[in-house]
C-alpha cells in the first residue's frame, strides 16, 4: 500500500473529518464504494495506527472527480445494397463528431467490434472509413478515452444494409399523334408506367418513381414537374427513371430507362370539310312517307380512304365510334336504310403496331318527295275572244299558276312543275308539254304532273303521286277601251310634309271594266315589281289603300275567278297626293305675346301676320281669318295679310289656307290650317297700356310732426274709376318702381306720382306737394341751408308766411315762391336762437283754408 510504505502492523481507517480521524470513530466502510459529499473535490482524512505502540498519524486525502468523456449523440447508418449479398462499405467516423460534439477537443475515438473490446481498449477497428459489415444488421461499439484523464465512455450503433426497391425495364410507351405536325411532339402521361416498371399494383405508398429527360437530370437531381403531362421533345426519346424506397433509411433507389414513341395517325383523304363526304337520297317512294332511304356508306369511306392502308368502321354517335363499339354491320354499309343523320366513321391504321385512329362524320340526308293535295286536278287555258273554241297554246307556266298555291301539301321554295301526256313520262321527266303547243280540251286531256324540288340535290319529284290533270280552255277577259285615270287627292296632315293619305281604288273598276261582268274582277298591284311577284292588294285593302311613294303607279288587271283566266296584260294609273299648303317656316304665325295699345285701345305699332303663299309660287290661294280680315281688292277673298291696328281685348288669330284646284291637271283644292308640326295657325294677342289717368293722395296732412308721409297712387280708367292695381308697377318722381302703390316714409315737397303699365306700354303722372318746415337752418354761406322757408307750398301763391322773434317781433314776411328767410333783419345777421312762425295755407288734403304756427332754430 503506497500510504504505509509497507510498513507492518499499522492499521489504516477513513474518516470524513479530522475530529473523527483524531477520536478513531466513524471510519468509513471501506467494503461499499465511497460517494463523495462535495463535489468535483471532497477532503477525508487517513488515520494510521500501529496495532502494537497505539502511536497514531493523521493525514489529509484530497478526492479530486474528473468527468469522463460524454457521448453527444450517435446516429445509425444505412447503405444500400447494390449488389444483393447483404453486405456494404461504412464510414463509421461518420460518428465521430456526433459523438465529440464541439467542447471535447482532448479525446481518442476508436470503434470496436464488441462491447468487451470497447471497454478494455482492445481491438480497436483498424480502417474504420472503409469498415464491411460482418453480419446484416451489426453492432458496432465507440470509445472515448480523455487524454489527461484517461477517462473513458463507450456506446453502440447500429450498421444496416438495406435492399434496392424493384424495378423493372418497362415496355415503350406508345400514344397516338394528336395532329399531323413534325416532328411528333405530344403530351404524354408517364405514371401509367408507374405499376410496370415497380411490379405493383396499385404501387406501395413507400414507392415513389421518378422521370429524367436525360441522365444528366438524374445525376443532378432535377426530376421531370408534371410527368402525367409530359410533351416528347423528339420522337423515340429516351426517358430516365429513378424508384425510391421512401422507407428504407438510406432512400435507396434504382433506377432505369423507358422510350417514348409518337405514332402517327391515320391520313384520311377527306374530312369532309367541304360537305364532299355527304350524301343525299330522296324517300325511298315504297308508298310509305318515312322519309328514309338506303345509301352506300362506302362510297364515302372510299373517299375517306383513297388507297390509304386503314381500316374503317361507320357508326351512329360520335361516342360508339371512339370506344369502337356498336358498328354497323359490314353487310348493310352499302345498303344502310336510314332516316336523315350524321354517320361517324372510325379510321384506323391498318399496321397491327399502330392502331391509332381519327373520326371523320358525314350527313347522310334523306329528301322528302313533294306531296300533293289530291290525284286529279282541272286548270283553264285562256285564249283571246277571236281564237277557234276549245283550242288554245300550251303555256305551262299559266297552268301552275292557276294551281298554285292549292298543289302542294307541302310548301317548297324552289320546284318545277312539268306536265306530260302519259304518267310514264311523267314518271322518267321526258316528253314534257312544251309551251305553243296547241292544245285541244277535247284531244289531249287528261294529262300528268310532274312536281321537282329544285331545293335538293337530288331533284326530288311527286314519284308517289303523279296526279292527273284535266285542262279547259276559256277565254280572256279584256279591258276597256283607253286610258285609266289617275286618282289626285289632298294628303292626310301637313306634318313632315305629308304626302300620304288614304285612296279607294275600286273608284277605277268602271273604267277598267266597263262591262261590269259579274264574273269579273280588278286585281290591283301596289307595284310593277309586286305584279311580277303575283302580290295582290287583298280586295278588303283596296277600298282604304294607303300610298306608300308619291306619286304611285298602281297595276291593275282583270281576274275571272270562276275560270281562273286573266286579262292579257296590264293596264295602269297614278294616285296623286296634293301635299297641303303650308306657310314657310321662318313666315308661320308668330309666337302670342302682349301688344302696346292706348287706353282706347289703338294698337301704338300696328302689325302684319299671315303670308301670302301665291306671291311666292303664283298658284291661286284662298284664306279664311278669324276674325275676319278686309278684302281690300273686293275680289270676295279676305286678303292673305291681316294689319292688326286695334285690340281692346285679348283676341285669337287663326287662318285656314286653301289652294285653289286646277281644273287643267286635275290637282284638287286642298286647304290646311295646320303647321308641319300638326299645330292650328293660331296666334293670341293681349293689349297691354298705362292707365288713363293717375292719382296721388297723401294720407297725413300738412306739417305732420314726423315730417314723413304716406303716399298712394292709384290708376283710373277713361271713367275715373280705380283700375287692377296687379296690373301696374309704381314709383314717386324718379325712385324705382315697386309692385305696390303705398308709399311711406315721403318727404315734403313737390313730387309726382306714377302708375307704370307692367309690360312696358306706357306711364302716368300725378303731380302732388306734401307742405311742411325745416326744422333749422344755417346761414353760414356754405351753400347747405343757407335759407329757410314752408316746403311744398310754392303751388299757393297766396299763401302768407310770418317769421318772428321769440317776443312776437314780426321779422320777416316770406313769399311761398321766393328764395326764403336768410336770417338777418334790416341787413343786420341774426344770432342762433329759435325763431317762431305763421303760415296761412289751403290744405292739399280737403282745401280748406288753415293756418299753422311753429318754431325753428337758427344756427350759427
Amino acid at each position: 500500500m503506497m500510504i504505509l510504505n509497507n510498513e507492518p502492523d499499522v492499521s489504516i481507517t477513513y474518516h470524513e473529518t479530522m475530529a473523527e480521524a483524531e477520536m478513531g470513530t466513524d471510519a468509513i466502510d471501506t467494503t461499499q464504494p465511497y460517494q463523495n459529499t462535495e463535489a468535483n473535490v471532497d477532503d477525508i482524512y487517513i488515520r494510521a495506527e500501529n496495532d502494537i505502540t497505539g502511536c497514531t498519524t493523521i493525514r489529509q486525502l484530497d478526492l479530486i472527480v474528473t468527468a469522463s468523456p460524454e457521448i453527444e449523440s450517435l446516429d445509425d447508418l444505412f447503405q444500400c445494397d447494390d449488389d444483393g449479398d447483404g453486405e456494404a462499405i461504412f464510414d463509421l467516423t461518420q460518428n465521430t463528431p456526433n459523438a465529440l460534439g464541439t467542447t471535447q477537443p482532448d479525446v481518442t475515438v476508436s470503434y470496436h467490434e464488441s462491447e468487451t473490446e470497447a471497454e478494455d481498449g482492445t481491438m480497436p477497428i483498424s480502417m474504420p472509413q472503409m469498415y464491411e459489415n460482418q453480419t446484416n444488421p451489426q453492432t458496432i461499439w465507440i470509445r472515448l478515452e480523455g487524454d489527461d484523464t484517461q477517462c473513458v465512455t463507450v456506446g453502440s450503433f447500429e450498421i444496416t444494409v438495406e435492399a434496392l426497391p424493384v424495378v423493372n425495364a418497362p415496355t415503350a410507351l406508345r400514344i397516338c399523334n394528336d395532329d399531323y405536325d413534325d416532328p411528333a411532339i405530344t403530351t404524354f402521361d408517364l405514371t401509367v408506367k408507374d405499376e410496370e416498371i415497380t411490379g405493383q399494383s396499385p404501387v406501395l405508398s413507400n414507392i415513389e418513381v421518378y422521370y429524367y429527360e436525360s441522365q444528366a437530370d438524374l445525376d443532378n437531381d432535377n426530376p421531370i414537374a408534371d410527368p402525367a403531362m409530359y410533351e416528347n421533345t423528339q420522337n423515340n426519346q429516351t426517358i430516365f427513371v429513378e424508384v425510391v424506397d421512401t422507407a428504407t433509411m438510406g432512400q435507396c433507389s434504382d433506377t432505369t430507362t423507358m422510350t417514348l414513341t409518337v405514332l402517327p395517325l391515320p391520313s384520311p383523304s377527306s374530312t369532309n370539310e367541304n360537305g364532299e363526304l355527304d350524301q343525299e337520297s330522296c324517300d325511298d317512294s315504297d308508298g310509305i312517307i318515312d322519309t328514309m332511304a338506303d345509301f352506300d356508306l362506302t362510297a364515302s369511306g372510299d373517299v375517306i380512304a383513297m388507297g390509304e392502308n386503314v381500316d374503317l368502321t361507320y357508326h351512329l354517335s360520335e361516342q360508339d365510334a371512339l370506344d369502337n363499339i356498336n358498328a354497323i354491320p359490314a353487310a348493310e354499309e352499302t345498303a344502310y336504310n336510314t332516316v336523315t343523320r350524321t354517320i361517324w366513321v372510325r379510321v384506323e391504321n391498318g399496321n397491327q403496331n399502330n392502331t391509332c385512329s381519327v373520326l371523320v362524320s358525314f350527313e347522310v340526308v334523306v329528301n322528302a318527295n313533294p306531296v300533293l293535295t289530291d290525284t286529279s286536278y282541272t286548270a283553264a287555258l285562256c285564249e283571246p275572244e277571236d281564237t277557234t273554241p276549245g283550242i288554245t297554246a300550251f303555256d305551262a307556266q299559266e297552268v301552275t299558276n292557276n294551281l298554285v298555291p292549292d298543289l302542294l301539301a307541302t310548301p317548297i321554295a324552289d320546284f318545277t312543275v312539268t306536265y306530260h301526256f302519259t304518267q310514264a313520262e311523267a314518271d322518267m321527266g321526258v316528253n314534257a308539254i312544251p309551251d305553243g303547243f296547241l292544245f285541244s280540251e277535247a284531244v289531249n286531256n287528261p294529262v300528268y304532273i310532274r312536281v321537282v324540288d329544285n331545293t335538293t340535290m337530288t331533284q326530288c319529284y311527286n314519284s308517289d303521286n303523279l296526279a292527273e290533270l284535266t285542262i279547259t280552255v276559256d277565254t280572256q277577259p279584256e279591258f276597256v277601251m283607253g286610258d285609266v285615270d289617275d286618282i289626285f287627292l289632298c294628303a292626310d296632315s301637313a306634318m313632315d310634309q305629308d304626302t300620304s293619305t288614304m285612296f279607294d281604288l275600286t273608284v277605277r273598276d268602271g273604267q277598267i271594266d266597263g262591262s261590269m261582268n259579274p264574273d269579273t274582277e280588278v286585281v290591283y298591284y301596289a307595284s310593277q315589281a309586286d305584279y311580277d311577284a303575283g302580290i295582290e292588294i287583298d280586295a278588303a285593302d283596296a277600298v282604304m289603300y294607303t300610298n306608300t311613294v308619291n306619286p304611285q303607279t298602281i297595276i291593275a288587271e282583270l281576274f275571272n275567278p270562276v275560270t281562273g283566266c286573266r286579262s292579257d296584260g296590264t293596264v295602269e294609273f297614278d294616285l296623286v297626293v296634293q301635299s297641303l299648303p303650308v306657310l314657310p317656316a321662318a313666315l308661320q304665325m308668330p309666337q302670342g305675346d302682349i301688344v302696346c295699345t292706348d287706353a282706347q285701345g289703338n294698337v301704338l305699332s300696328p302689325f302684319d301676320i299671315g303670308y301670302d303663299l301665291g306671291a311666292t309660287d303664283g298658284l291661286e290661294y284662298t284664306y279664311d281669318w278669324t276674325p275676319d280680315n278686309i278684302d281690300a281688292d273686293g275680289d270676295g277673298n279676305e286678303d292673305a295679310i291681316y294689319t292688326v291696328t286695334s285690340l281692346t281685348q285679348a283676341t285669337t288669330y287663326s287662318v285656314v289656307i286653301t289652294r285653289v284646284n286646277d281644273p287643267v291637271s286635275g290637282m284638287p283644292s286642298c286647304e290646311n290650317g295646320l303647321d308641319e308640326n300638326g299645330n292650328p295657325y293660331t296666334v293670341t294677342f293681349t293689349p297691354s297700356s298705362a292707365p288713363f289717368a293717375a292719382n296721388a293722395s297723401v294720407t297725413e296732412t300738412s306739417f305732420n310732426e314726423e315730417a314723413e308721409y304716406t303716399v298712394t297712387v292709384t290708376p283710373l280708367g277713361q271713367d275715373g274709376q280705380p283700375l287692377p292695381l296687379e296690373d301696374y308697377l309704381y314709383r314717386i318722381d324718379d325712385g324705382p318702381l315697386q309692385t305696390s302703390n303705398v308709399f311711406t316714409g315721403v318727404g315734403p315737397g313737390s313730387h309726382i306720382g306714377y302708375a307704370v303699365d307692367v309690360e312696358g306700354c306706357g306711364e302716368v303722372g300725378d303731380p302732388f306737394g306734401i307742405i311742411d318746415y325745416p326744422r333749422f337752418f344755417t346761414p353760414n354761406g356754405d351753400g347747405y341751408n343757407d335759407t329757410w322757408n314752408i316746403i311744398g307750398i310754392d303751388g299757393q301763391p297766396a299763401a302768407k308766411i310770418y317769421i318772428f322773434d321769440r317776443y312776437g317781433k314780426l321779422l320777416k314776411q316770406l313769399s311761398p315762391t321766393g328764395n326764403g328767410w336768410d336770417g338777418t333783419f334790416n341787413g343786420r345777421v341774426l344770432p342762433s336762437d329759435d325763431y317762431w312762425f305763421s303760415v296761412e295755407f289751403v290744405e292739399p288734403a280737403d282745401g280748406s283754408i288753415q293756418e299753422f304756427r311753429a318754431n325753428f332754430t337758427l344756427k350759427r
